[in-house]
C-alpha cells in the first residue's frame, strides 16, 4: 500500500508541475513513478496468483491487478510521450491525460481493496 501512495504522490506532483509550467520536472517525476508503478502492479499480480490465501476474492483480485497493470502502462506511455518535449519545454496534451488516467486507475484499484476489507476484526474464538 505504501508503494501505491508513493506512486500517487509522484503523479500528483507531476500534474502540479505541469500546471506550474515545469515540464522538465514533471517528466522526471513521471519517470520516477515507473518503479513504484511496477512494484504495485507486480504485487497485485502476486495477490491474483495467490488468490486462495488473499483476503480479496478472486474476481476482485483480478480487477485490482488489471487496474494497477493498466496504471503502469499509462505511466510508461506518459513518460514515453513526454520525453521528446523535455528539451523544448512543451507538454503534449496526451501526457497530461495519461497522468490523470493513471491516477483514476489507481483510485479504482484502491477502492476495490478498501471495499473488501472488514471494518473491524471479530474474534469468534472466545466464548462467554
Amino acid at each position: 500500500m505504501r508503494q501505491g501512495a508513493i506512486l500517487a504522490a509522484l503523479l500528483v506532483a507531476a500534474a502540479l508541475a505541469d500546471t506550474a509550467t515545469a515540464p522538465g520536472l514533471a517528466f522526471y517525476l513521471v519517470l520516477a513513478a515507473v518503479l513504484p508503478g511496477a512494484t504495485v502492479a507486480l504485487s497485485a499480480l502476486g495477490e491474483l496468483v495467490d488468490a486462495r490465501e488473499s483476503p480479496l476474492p478472486e474476481a476482485l483480485a483480478l480487477w485490482h491487478a488489471l487496474c494497477t497493470g493498466l496504471a503502469l502502462l499509462a505511466v510508461v506511455a506518459c513518460a514515453a510521450v513526454r520525453s521528446p518535449g523535455v528539451d523544448l519545454g512543451t507538454v503534449p496534451p496526451l501526457a497530461t491525460s495519461l497522468v490523470f488516467c493513471a491516477l483514476g486507475l489507481l483510485a479504482l484499484g484502491a477502492v476495490t481493496q478498501l471495499a473488501t476489507r472488514p471494518l473491524y476484526d471479530v474474534d469468534t474464538s472466545r466464548s462467554l
